[in-house]
C-alpha cells in the first residue's frame, strides 16, 4: 500500500457569500487549488513526530475550535482542508445542524491521491459524537455540505494516529547456496512503522539458529518512520535455511512475516591413490608395499583391510602380506564440519606363496648335465610352503627323454643323443600360489661300444651277401670289419 507525504500547508477558503457569482468564483477557486494538489509528493510515511498524545493515543490533528458553514443552496459548501501531520487511523468529532428542518448532509472526505467520501450524516440539532475510519495513506481530510440544508457545525476534531507495522520492501529473502566458511551473506529490507513500541523479531524454522538480525531506526510511540532490517546468514556449519522472520512490536499486536531460504553446504573431497596401479594385485607372502595417497581436503586418510590376517595395513598406509588369502584395502576420509565424506577408494589383493617344487637332483645342479643314452637320473621333490602342494607339469621332447613320477620322486631317462636338451617343470599359478618353473639342461651322448674277438678261435659268420662280420656287442649298432686276409 502506498502512502503519501503530508502537505502541511493549510488552505483556507474564503467565506461563502450569498450571491451566485461569488459561489461560482469559489467553485473555480476550489478546482484550481485542489486539482493542482492531487499528485503524489513522496512516499508515505516520512519521519515525524505526532502533534500530541501519550501512551497508545497520539493525534496527528487535535483542534477543539468550532467550525460552522452556511447552507449553500444548490452548490456544495466546503469547510477548511486539513493537512495531516502523520498517518491517520480514525477521525473523531462532534457535529450538529442549526434548526429542525433541512435536507443537506454534512460529509467527510479524504484525499490519498484523489478525494472520496468516507462519512455523511444529516445530523441532529445538538452536538453528537461521530467517528470515521481513514486509511493510513490519507494525507488530507475535509468536511463539506451537500447542496441545500441548514447550517452545519463541527468541533473537537481529532485524528488519531495510526498504529501499524507494514509495507515490508520484501516478503521473502533468498540467500542462495554457499559453502561452509564462506563469508556471511547479508540482506536488508525496510518496513514501515507507526505509533508502536520498539519493534523486536522472532526467528523460527529450520536453520534459524544460523541467522542474526538487527533493526535500525526502530519504532517508538507517537512517531512514524521506516526501519531497516539487516538479516545475516552465517555459514559456519552446513545447514538448510527454511525459516520465518517475524517483525513485531513489543506486545505482539502488529507483525509481519518474512520467509528466509538458503543453504550452506560442505565442500566435496576426493581421494587420489597415486600408486594404486603400481602395486600388483598378486602379492608374495612377505611383501611390504606402501600406499601413496592424498585428499583434496588435505585431511588424513584412514586405511583398512578386510582380512588383516592375510594383508595388514597400518595408519600410514604400509601394507604387509602375511599369509595366503584375499583382502580388500579401503582408503576412506570421513569428512568434517567443512567437507563431505570422500568416496572410498579400494583395491583387492591376493596374497600368494611360491609353492614351487624344489628338486634335489642326485649329484647335479641346474648346470648342463651330461648323460649317456639309457642313463636315468632321479630327483626328490619338496615344496616351499609347509602344508601346501603344487601341481607341476614336465615339458620335454619325448624323442630325447622319458619322464616319470612316482610320489615325490621324478625319474628322467635319456632316450637318444642330443646336446642342450631340456626338461622344464612348470608350476601352474592359481589363487593360492604363484606360477614358477625350473629347467634342467642335458647333453646326451651315445654310449661307448666294445667289440670282443677271441684270440684263438673266431666265432665268425660270413654273409655271402655282405662282408659284415657279426659278433657279440653291447650296442645296437652294426659292426664293420676290414681284413687283408684273402681267405676270409
Amino acid at each position: 500500500m502506498k502512502r503519501f507525504t503530508m502537505n502541511t500547508q493549510r488552505i483556507s477558503l474564503n467565506n461563502l457569500v450569498n450571491t451566485v457569482c461569488r459561489r461560482l468564483s469559489l467553485v473555480m477557486l476550489f478546482i484550481a487549488i485542489f486539482g493542482a494538489n492531487t499528485h503524489i509528493h513522496a512516499a508515505w510515511p516520512g519521519s515525524g513526530q505526532a502533534v500530541s498524545g501519550s501512551g497508545t493515543t497520539w493525534y496527528v490533528y487535535d483542534n477543539s475550535a468550532e467550525k460552522t458553514k452556511t447552507a449553500g443552496g444548490a452548490i456544495a459548501v466546503y469547510f477548511d482542508e486539513l493537512s495531516l501531520s502523520g498517518p491517520g487511523a480514525q477521525v473523531q468529532f462532534e457535529a450538529k445542524k442549526s434548526g429542525k428542518w433541512g435536507t443537506g448532509d454534512l460529509k467527510l472526505r479524504k484525499n490519498n491521491g484523489s478525494w472520496s467520501d468516507v462519512w455523511s450524516n444529516g445530523l441532529s440539532t445538538s452536538y453528537t459524537s461521530y467517528s470515521a475510519t481513514i486509511d493510513i495513506a490519507t494525507t488530507k481530510i475535509q468536511f463539506y455540505m451537500s447542496s441545500g440544508g441548514l447550517n452545519k457545525s463541527y468541533r473537537n476534531l481529532k485524528v488519531t494516529m495510526a498504529q501499524y507495522i507494514e509495507n515490508p520492501s520484501a516478503t521473502s529473502l533468498a540467500f542462495g547456496s554457499s559453502k561452509v566458511d564462506d563469508a556471511a551473506t547479508v540482506k536488508t529490507f525496510t518496513i514501515a512503522w507507526c505509533n508502536v513500541p520498539a519493534m523486536t523479531y522472532e526467528l523460527t524454522g529450520t536453520g534459524s539458529d544460523k541467522v542474526s538480525v538487527s533493526i535500525t531506526n526502530n519504532a517508538a510511540y507517537g512517531k512514524y518512520n521506516t526501519a531497516t532490517i539487516t538479516v545475516t546468514y552465517n555459514h559456519g556449519t552446513a545447514s538448510t535455511l527454511n525459516a520465518t522472520l517475524t517483525i513485531k512490536d513489543t506486545y505482539g499486536s502488529y507483525s509481519k512475516n518474512i520467509s528466509l531460504t538458503g543453504s550452506t553446504t560442505k565442500y566435496d573431497q576426493t581421494i587420489t591413490w597415486s600408486n594404486k596401479d603400481d602395486i600388483p594385485e598378486n602379492l608374495m607372502v612377505g611383501a611390504t608395499p606402501s600406499i601413496t595417497a592424498s585428499t583434496t581436503s588435505s585431511l588424513p586418510i584412514t586405511y583398512a583391510s578386510s582380512n588383516s590376517s592375510a594383508l595388514s595395513v597400518d595408519a600410514s598406509g604400509n601394507m604387509s602380506a602375511l599369509a595366503v588369502g584375499t583382502a580388500t584395502i579401503t582408503l576412506s576420509q570421513a569428512g568434517n564440519y567443512k567437507y563431505n565424506a570422500a568416496t572410498d577408494v579400494t583395491k583387492t589383493f591376493t596374497v600368494k606363496t611360491k609353492d614351487t617344487p624344489i628338486f634335489t637332483p642326485n649329484g647335479f645342479t641346474t648346470a648342463v648335465k651330461p648323460l649317456k643314452v639309457g642313463d636315468k637320473v632321479t630327483l626328490d621333490v619338496a615344496y616351499v610352503s609347509s602344508g601346501l602342494t603344487g601341481d607341476f607339469r614336465p615339458t620335454y621332447d619325448s624323442h630325447y627323454f622319458n619322464v616319470t613320477r612316482s610320489g615325490n620322486t621324478v625319474t628322467i631317462e635319456a632316450m637318444n643323443a642330443g646336446l642342450g636338451k631340456t626338461v622344464q617343470f612348470t608350476q601352474t599359478e592359481n589363487t593360492t600360489i604363484f606360477g614358477a618353473n625350473v629347467t634342467y639342461t642335458f647333453d646326451i651322448t651315445k654310449i661307448d661300444n666294445t667289440l670282443v674277438v677271441g684270440s684263438t678261435a673266431y666265432d665268425i659268420y660270413v654273409d655271402e651277401q655282405s662282408p659284415a662280420v657279426r659278433n657279440g656287442q653291447n650296442s645296437d649298432g652294426a659292426i664293420t670289419t676290414t681284413t687283408s686276409d684273402a681267405t676270409l
